[in-house]
C-alpha cells in the first residue's frame, strides 16, 4: 500500500526564491500544456509528450529561465493527471484548466534524492540541498518505506514535500515509530480467544482490526453470516 507524508522544508531566503521561481515556471508550462491537450482532446501522457514536449522547449529557448527537461515531462503528466480526474466523455466539450502560479509542483525520482536527513531538489539554477524538519513520524516512514514520487507546495510561505511511500502490507506504521504485523496479530488473537479465526485487517495507521467467527454462527458460502470485531490499538 501506498501512503503520502508531509515533511517540512527548513530553507534558507535564497531557497526560497529558488524554488518560487521554479513553482512559477513548472506552472506557467502546465498551462501551456494544458492549452494543447484542451484543443487536441488528449490526456494520454505519451501523445500528449509528442503534441506539447518539443514546443515548450523550443518557447523557452529565448528566455534566461529554463524548466529542465524532467521537469518538463512532469509537467505533462500533472496536466494528464488533471484531466484524467474529470472523467470526460467523448459527448462532452473538454474544459480548460488553469493553474495557478502557487500551485504544485510534481517531482519523481529524477528530481529529487534523499541525503542524510536532507532532500536534494531541481530548482532552475541547479540542485539545491535543502533540509528537512522531520519528526519521529516522518522518520518511521523514511526508514522503512520506499520513496516515490512527491509534490513540493508552499503554505503560508512554509515549504512542505509531500513524499509517497509504499509500505509492505505485512506492516503497519505508527506515529510512534511502532510496527505491528498481521502475523502477529493473528497469534495474539488466536491466544486470546478459541473461536473459529478468518482473519485480521488493517484499518488505518493506529489500529488493527481482528476479525474472528462466533463459535455458533452460521457459515454461508465462504462467510460469516455473524462476526465479531476486535481492535488492537498500536
Amino acid at each position: 500500500m501506498r501512503r503520502t507524508v508531509s515533511i517540512k522544508l527548513d530553507i534558507t531566503p535564497e531557497q526560497h526564491v529558488a524554488l518560487a521561481l521554479l513553482q512559477k515556471a513548472f506552472n506557467k508550462a502546465c498551462n501551456v500544456i494544458a492549452s494543447m491537450a484542451m484543443e487536441n482532446r488528449c490526456w494520454n501522457r505519451v501523445a500528449l509528450h509528442h503534441l506539447s514536449y518539443h514546443q515548450i522547449r523550443h518557447d523557452q529557448a529565448n528566455e534566461q529561465v529554463v524548466l529542465g527537461s524532467q521537469m518538463v515531462c512532469n509537467a505533462i503528466r500533472t496536466v494528464c493527471d488533471a484531466y484524467k480526474v474529470l472523467k470526460i466523455k467523448k459527448t462532452e466539450t473538454v474544459p480548460a484548466i488553469t493553474f495557478k502560479q502557487g500551485s504544485s509542483v510534481h517531482f519523481d525520482k529524477r528530481t529529487y534524492s534523499l541525503k542524510d536527513g536532507a532532500i536534494s531538489l531541481y530548482t532552475l539554477s541547479g540542485c539545491i540541498l535543502v533540509q528537512m524538519n522531520a519528526g519521529n513520524f516522518q522518520q518511521s516512514y523514511l526508514q522503512r518505506g520506499s520513496a516515490k514520487e512527491a509534490e513540493l507546495i508552499c503554505r503560508r510561505g512554509k515549504w512542505f514535500f509531500n513524499l509517497v511511500f509504499d509500505i509492505q502490507d505485512s506492516e503497519l506504521l505508527t506515529p510512534g515509530g511502532k510496527a505491528l504485523g498481521l502475523i502477529l496479530a493473528k497469534t495474539i488473537l488466536l491466544q486470546r480467544h478459541q473461536e473459529n479465526f478468518l482473519g485480521v485487517k488493517s484499518c488505518g495507521m493506529n489500529e488493527i482490526m481482528l476479525l474472528h467467527c462466533v463459535s455458533d454462527c452460521r457459515i454461508n458460502a465462504g462467510k460469516c453470516m455473524r462476526s465479531r470485531l476486535y481492535w488492537v490499538q498500536l
